[in-house]
């Protein structure tokens, strides 16, 4: 559920309310929604996201060779690895954008930019062919990587559109409260956990 407030004279403008909801509200919709898919819980959107579903991230036994020092990108691309030997296939690397800034401006001890020849940046940013998506629901420092053919929507009931008059003081304020809900699950199958890497 989302919803915003609007003055009763915004009814007589209908183009003006029109974009309202087409900008706000839709908005707050839709990160309402990605924060479901990305961290809710079923206690208390009714199913898990990914990253209550994903597995840890776990080496496997291999290490880079003596003496190099792991950074930011060979984490990734073990990461990208463990998705990959458990026979899926990583689409998708899910980071919050200050972490992306500070992998496009990781430098060498010299001061020298260090982009991997496996990492192609502009509009699509990718490593190793799997695309980099920003998104600020990921918590600083930490990243999600998986094959997400394995993490299923489905919309229950689409979205509805209403306008309220009894809401709190709204009477009084002369407001009105506009209510967008939709119903949705997502299903991660518990043997498909292994697809998504935290």
């Amino acid at each position: 559920l989302a919803f915003i407030k609007v003055s009763n004279n915004s009814i007589d403008d209908i183009d003006w309310l029109l974009s309202e909801v087409q900008t706000e509200l839709l908005t707050l919709m839709a990160l309402k929604l990605d924060a479901a898919l990305l961290t809710g819980t079923v206690a208390v959107n009714g199913f898990d996201g990914v990253l209550v579903k994903a597995t840890a991230f776990a080496a496997g036994g291999d290490t880079l060779a003596a003496g190099v020092t792991a950074n930011k990108f060979d984490a990734l691309m073990f990461a990208l690895n463990q998705v990959a030997v458990a026979n899926f296939n990583p689409n998708y690397v899910v980071l919050h954008p200050s972490d992306l800034r500070d992998l496009k401006l990781t430098r060498d001890d010299r001061g020298a930019y260090m982009l991997p020849p496996t990492m192609a940046v502009g509009n699509n940013v990718s490593i190793d062919g799997v695309r980099v998506i920003s998104n600020s629901g990921m918590t600083k420092g930490s990243y999600l990587v998986g094959d997400f053919s394995k993490a299923k929507f489905w919309m229950r009931k689409g979205m509805e559109l209403k306008i309220w008059e009894q809401n709190e003081d709204d009477a009084e304020k002369m407001l009105k409260t506009i209510t967008l809900y939709m119903r949705g699950t997502m299903v991660v199958k518990d043997s498909d956990v292994a697809a998504f890497v935290t």
